[in-house]
Parts: C-alpha cells; sequence; structure tokens
C-alpha cells in the first residue's frame, strides 16, 4: 500500500491589487508583503539602503484614496540629526521620517497623492540614510539599520469602477489585463450548436487566459449574457443576433470582431466574435488568439484572412537541441551594472518540457562585456542558474578589460523543463575602501553586451510519465495540439474551458486542434472531465496490471486527510462516502502512448468549484505524483504515485540506458557493484583453478 504524502508548501502568489469592477466602489487593504515575491521583513543597511516594492492599478478603476501605514524599527545606535528614511512614489519623495535612537519605534499613516499614481506598475521606494557619528564612519557597519514591518504595514486603496461608454477593440489590452485584477471572471455565451461551438469556446478562452498572462481565469459558460460579467459571444451572425446591439449586427461581414457595453450595465463589455459560416467565425477567433495582430480603435473590425500558424506569440521562446542563441533572441539589450548595490541581470528561457541531454554535456555561454578600473581583486559577477549557483567571473584587472567570446560550461543537468532563469549578479568593490577615505563608486560599472552567445548542447525528446509536477510547469504533454476533450455532461463545458485557458497560459501560446469528443480515441492524448459517476463509463481502463479509474478512487479515498475533523466529516471522507468536497487530478498512460488526464469530483458543481481554485498559482503549482486531490487551499492538498511509468519519446539503447542512470544512478550503482562482485568471484575461481593445475 502507498502511502499519500501532504503537502504544506509556502503560500506563493503575486498579487495584482485591484479587484475586478463588480461593485460601485472597492476599499482594498493588504499587507506590503504581498507585493513581495518572497514575502519577508525589509532590512535597510549600511549608511544607505533602498528598497522597492511595486503594485498595480488597474485601467478599468479610479483610484479616489491611497495611503500606506508604516510600521518599522530602527537601530538604537543611530545618530539622530543625519538619519531618515525617505519615501518616494514613482520617483518623487512624499514623505521624510527621521529616525531616532531615542524612539526607534515609529508607526504612521502616509496618504499618497492619487495624481502621482498611473495605470500600470507603480513604485513604493524605502530609501534610508544612516549614520552613526559626525565624525569617519564604516558605511557598512552592523549598527547601521532600519527593519520595516512588512505583514504590519499596510497599502490601502479605495476604488471605482470606470464606465465603458464607447469601447474600442483597441481597448482590449486595458480591458483584459493583468492589471485588472487577481482573480479573472469572464462569461462565455455560445448560442449556436452545442455539437461544435465546443472548440469555438475553447479558442476563445485561450484568447482570455493568454490576455491574463499569470492572473487565474474562472470561466462560466451559457447560451444567454449575465449582467455581472465580461462577455464573449461567439457564435453564426444568426445565433449572436437576439444578444447584441442592431448596429453591431448590421456591421458583421466576413470574420468579425467587435465590443460594445453590456446594455444593462456599463461597467462591463461584450466582445462579440462571428461570421457569416464556420470558416468566418474560426478565422475571427484565430485573430483574436494573435496577440501581436493589430486591432485598431474602434468598435468592430472585419478580418477576411489570417492563418493558424500566425496565432503562435513566441511569449515563450523554446530553446531548441543543438541550438545557437544571441542574448538578444531572448529579449535582452546592453546594459551597463553600477554601483555597491546594482539590480542582477536576470534572463528567462525556456526549454521543452521532454528535453533530455546527457549529463556530461554542457550550456555554453560565449560573453561579451566589459568592466571597468579601480575595482579591487575580489570583485566578481556570480552567475546563477534557476537560483543555484554556477560559475563566477573574477573582475581582478585594476586597469578594466574588455572580453569577447569569453566561455562559461553550465552543466545541462542544471536546466529545468519549461521556464529557466539565468542571472548575473555584480559583487563590486572599489578599491580603496579605508576608514576616512572618499570612497569612490563611480567606475563600480558592469557591461553585459546582448551580442552575446548561448548554446545548447545536442539533446533528445524523452521523458517519463505521468507527472503532474511536469505537467503544471509545462502542460505536457497535453501543449502540443491535437487534444480531445471528453466530458461527462454538457455541464462541465465552464470546467474544460478554465482549465484549457490554464493551459495557455503556462504554455505561453494556444493549443490548437481542440475537439470534444464522446469516447476517448487510442491515438491522442485526452482531457477526462466530469463527475465521477459520468466520467467512469467514458475513460479507458490503464493497461493490463495497472489500477483503473474507478480502483483509483477508492484507494485514493482511503487516504484522504482526516485530521482535525468531527465524525461527520470523516464520514463524508471514507471510502463509503466517495470524494466529498474534494476534487481530483489523475494522469496514466492511454492507448499508444497517449497520456490521459481525468480531473473529477463528486458532482459537477463541486468540480466547477474544485477547478476553479486549482488554476490559481498557488494550488496549480503545488501538483505533484501522477494524482493529487485538493480543496480550497494549499494545506488540503495531498498527492501519491499509484501508476507505473511510461516513457514518451525515442531513445537508442545507450541513450535509454543513460537516461535510466541519470534518474536512478542508485539502479546502476547497484548493478556496478553486482559486476564487480561476479568478477571477483570468477577471479577468485581462476587463481583457485590455476593453483590447483601447478600443485598437480
Amino acid at each position: 500500500m502507498k502511502q499519500i504524502h501532504s503537502i504544506f508548501t509556502p503560500l506563493f502568489v503575486l498579487l495584482a491589487l485591484l479587484a475586478s469592477p463588480n461593485i460601485q466602489a472597492s476599499t482594498h487593504t493588504l499587507p506590503i508583503n504581498k507585493l513581495m515575491e518572497t514575502p519577508e521583513s525589509v532590512w535597510l543597511k549600511g549608511s544607505y539602503g533602498s528598497k522597492a516594492l511595486f503594485f498595480p492599478v488597474s485601467p478599468r478603476n479610479q483610484v479616489e484614496k491611497a495611503q500606506l501605514h508604516l510600521e518599522l524599527t530602527n537601530s538604537l545606535s543611530l545618530l539622530e540629526k543625519r538619519s531618515q528614511l525617505n519615501i518616494s512614489l514613482n520617483g518623487k519623495i512624499i514623505t521624510q521620517i527621521p529616525l531616532k535612537a531615542t524612539a526607534p519605534e515609529v508607526e504612521l499613516d502616509i496618504d499618497l497623492p492619487t495624481d502621482l499614481l498611473r495605470v500600470g506598475y507603480n513604485e513604493i521606494r524605502f530609501s534610508a540614510i544612516l549614520h552613526y557619528t559626525l565624525d569617519c564612519e564604516d558605511p557598512s557597519s552592523p549598527e547601521l539599520w532600519t527593519q520595516i514591518d512588512t505583514d504590519r504595514s499596510l497599502l490601502k486603496l479605495e476604488t471605482s469602477p470606470k464606465t465603458l461608454e464607447k469601447p474600442t477593440l483597441a481597448q482590449l489590452q486595458d480591458l483584459i489585463t493583468p492589471l485588472a485584477t487577481n482573480q479573472a471572471k469572464l462569461h462565455l455565451a455560445l448560442p449556436g450548436d452545442i455539437s461544435k461551438n465546443f472548440a469555438w469556446g475553447a479558442l476563445a478562452a485561450q484568447s482570455v487566459g493568454l490576455r491574463y498572462k499569470y492572473i487565474p481565469v474562472n470561466i462560466t459558460e451559457s447560451t444567454s449574457l449575465p449582467n455581472d460579467s465580461d462577455s464573449i459571444i461567439v457564435g453564426l451572425k444568426k445565433e449572436v443576433a437576439p444578444l447584441i446591439s442592431k448596429a453591431t449586427l448590421n456591421s458583421i461581414q466576413n470574420g468579425f470582431l467587435g465590443i460594445e457595453p453590456l446594455s444593462n450595465n456599463k461597467k462591463y463589455f461584450v466582445l462579440v466574435v462571428s461570421g457569416n459560416t464556420d470558416e468566418e467565425v474560426t478565422t475571427a477567433l484565430y485573430s483574436l488568439l494573435n496577440l501581436n495582430f493589430p486591432l485598431p480603435d474602434t468598435p468592430s473590425l472585419n478580418v477576411t484572412k489570417i492563418t493558424q500558424e500566425s496565432t503562435n506569440n513566441k511569449r515563450n521562446l523554446l530553446l531548441e537541441a543543438s541550438g545557437h542563441y544571441l542574448l538578444t533572441d531572448l529579449g535582452y539589450k546592453t546594459k551597463t551594472l553600477s554601483g555597491f548595490i546594482a539590480t542582477p541581470i536576470a534572463l528567462e528561457f525556456w526549454v521543452p518540457a521532454d528535453f533530455y541531454s546527457y549529463d556530461g554535456n554542457v550550456v555554453q555561454l560565449k560573453l561579451h562585456f566589459a568592466y571597468g578600473a579601480g575595482l579591487r581583486k575580489d570583485s566578481v559577477i556570480n552567475i546563477n542558474l534557476n537560483d543555484n549557483f554556477e560559475k563566477g567571473i573574477l573582475l581582478n584587472s585594476e586597469e578594466g578589460a574588455s572580453f569577447r567570446d569569453y566561455r562559461i560550461d553550465l552543466p545541462v543537468r542544471s536546466l529545468v523543463p519549461g521556464k529557466n532563469t539565468l542571472t548575473f549578479q555584480p559583487e563590486m568593490v572599489p578599491l580603496l575602501t579605508d576608514r576616512c577615505t572618499y570612497i569612490q563608486d563611480a567606475n563600480l560599472l558592469f557591461t553585459l553586451y546582448d551580442d552575446s552567445e548561448l548554446i545548447i548542447p545536442p539533446a533528445n525528446h524523452y521523458v517519463s510519465l505521468p507527472n503532474l509536477e511536469l505537467f503544471g510547469k509545462t502542460g505536457f504533454p497535453f501543449n502540443n495540439g491535437d487534444l480531445q476533450v471528453v466530458l461527462g455532461a454538457n455541464e462541465n463545458r465552464a470546467a474544460a474551458f478554465t482549465l484549457v485557458s490554464k493551459l495557455a497560459q503556462i504554455s505561453g501560446n494556444p493549443i490548437t486542434g481542440i475537439e470534444q469528443v464522446s469516447k476517448a480515441s487510442v491515438s491522442k492524448n485526452t482531457l477526462l472531465i466530469g463527475s465521477v459517476e459520468t466520467l467512469l463509463p467514458l475513460a479507458y481502463k490503464a493497461p493490463a496490471g495497472v489500477l483503473s479509474v474507478e480502483k483509483l478512487f477508492t484507494q485514493i479515498n482511503s487516504y484522504m486527510p482526516k485530521q482535525n475533523q468531527t465524525s461527520a466529516t470523516q464520514t463524508q471522507n471514507s471510502p463509503q462516502g466517495g470524494l466529498g468536497n474534494y476534487g481530483l487530478i489523475s494522469m496514466f498512460e492511454g492507448k499508444n502512448g497517449t497520456t490521459q488526464l481525468a480531473v473529477t469530483a463528486a458532482n459537477s458543481g463541486i468540480l466547477e468549484n474544485r477547478i476553479n481554485h486549482l488554476v490559481d498559482s498557488s494550488l496549480w503549482s503545488a501538483l505533484k505524483g501522477d494524482t493529487t486531490i485538493w480543496k480550497e487551499t494549499r494545506d488540503l492538498m495531498a498527492w501519491q504515485k499509484t501508476m507505473p511509468t511510461y516513457n514518451v519519446g525515442k531513445l537508442g539503447f545507450i541513450g535509454k540506458a543513460g537516461y535510466m542512470a541519470s534518474k536512478k544512478p542508485w539502479v546502476w550503482i547497484m548493478l556496478v557493484i553486482g559486476l564487480i562482485l561476479l568478477l571477483s568471484s570468477v577471479l577468485r575461481k581462476k587463481v583457485s583453478h590455476f593453483k590447483s593445475s601447478n600443485n598437480r
């Protein structure tokens, strides 16, 4: 019997601050550590310390009032007349706070001028100028510090939604944007033939997910329009006619995109995707999927032609095996770092989920860089790959230097499937740092040029499945197109659209060729979405010797978390009680090397609710094993491995042996030990036989 592992990992999510405009006015208050990638106290150390935090302002909201509640503690050794904390908003200082040794605990409220706020991300910067003497001092002395309590310090915004009088298609970038919400909600109105419009709904859902980027989208679906949500209508001209204005209807020719305010609530928009034929509707959807497609500053547009290939937005550049890439290909532009505390250079790139290269291979960097004169000989540039230190560049020439094709080798095993982050962290120190000596830092310069090169080693496409962690990071193997969806009931369509929207987000590109089928084909990867009762008859059983989906549910049920439960809850979560309020996602092998992913719950209502929770990054990033159960929060998740491993891709015998050695080195260690023992035994027998022969 396999043990199930509970997941208790820290909550991580990048929060957008302002909620979508579904009420007349809103007040939003949150600790400022929610604006940080890693929630922690802010320490400002040394004679000058600085920290910036960023918060978004939605283009759909008007900020009526903004306030910062600040709580901090400073050192008891500070010199009162020369120590202060400056707070700036978007580069303008809005307050100066004296820091006193006699009053080290500070608590105050600061009004943020709303006229300094702008649509998009706004910067609040805390800059501490700290001294402990009027005489010469060590600028890095340990008693020079100020700590901001980011849990008790709060940012408060009062906002009201803006009315959409005459929206245009060009404004979609402001209407569907990650700045607008921390949990997006959108309605799909699909009034046409239910047997054919699933594919249209899937394309529309992906277009929304791609525009919201990292913000999870909860999608609802029906044949009509709600009065409390943004909506997209998709259908033939005759099908959408009852739902839109006459002006919009009369504009429909060819493939059509149009936008208008919701007639009974102009705080929301209605986006119309239509045409006179199925082909024209599909053409309009492809134009919506292409984020680079130039939408005009008008309420409507007729599209005559666009190819499916043009929907590849190349948001996530996949680096291929044996590829040579300039840093400019990764979106980087030449940059110079300066000073003691310089912001690191961070480069993001993606490798395929099934990327496999021999462990002895290396990722090669050919760097073009220069650094200033007068640096101390222990100055370095540290190179990190995915937050792990890999190599350092010593900047030890007092005259400064410039290099081309400076080679750095990074182990290929440090790459991870999906997104990778390469960081250049400067640690530059002046040549002269003696006490009472003016410290020159204008010479602390490092320039990395964008014609530097990144070289990927030879590799194959080969990976072991099932792996929900890999699926959560990359969408693999469901992000390559030709995906079929099996629904337990038509009421599961909204849940499917929400899940497909999430897959597009993590892939960075739309997944074309999605179709709804009544029963899984043996030649395609399959998503199975529905309640337990409706899904089981539709799912293929796994190959011989593997648990069926039904047996899997029974086994999972027996391990459901029961700590801190009432007797009633324990009964609900017992094997006789079904899944209770949990959702379940399980990956397993289908026929002919395909992969099936079952997403289910006790009934369709619970399933839709659970998928809406699952697509939040804090839960999605916790997917693991081949089976995960979850409820509302991450600490109510659990996972286990119940399915046998299978491999996807092609490798020769030697390649497979190398792959197994890299994934299970202990097996090969035992094999080598066994071979050594076997050879030792054979040698002993040979020696014994040789001695016996000589004795005769």
